[in-house]
């Protein structure tokens, strides 16, 4: 007899219940003109599938310092979990 496996469940989970399940990276690139946008990256741990960025999201940026790319990048990371945990797919 042959088991399938249940995708999912890398943590023992089936859904992401808690910002806890979520890993986010994030840092920020600088272009030729000076100016800085933030790199996000946000991955849902109970099945490793990569939510943000998605094909068509836009830029975060640009913005004058690094410090404002990265805070908001931090920003967004927070509100697209937050959609997530609220209407997962």
């Amino acid at each position: 007899m042959v088991r399938r496996k249940i995708k999912g469940a890398r943590n023992g989970k089936m859904y992401a219940e808690s910002p806890d399940d979520y890993a986010v990276y994030l840092t920020a690139s600088r272009t030729a003109g000076g100016q800085f946008f933030g790199r996000l990256e946000v991955v849902r741990k109970t099945d490793g599938k990569t939510i943000y960025p998605y094909d068509g999201a836009l830029e975060i940026g640009p913005f004058a310092t690094v410090e404002e790319a990265r805070r908001s990048a931090t920003n967004l990371g927070g509100m697209v979990i937050d959609a997530d945990l609220k209407h997962p797919e």
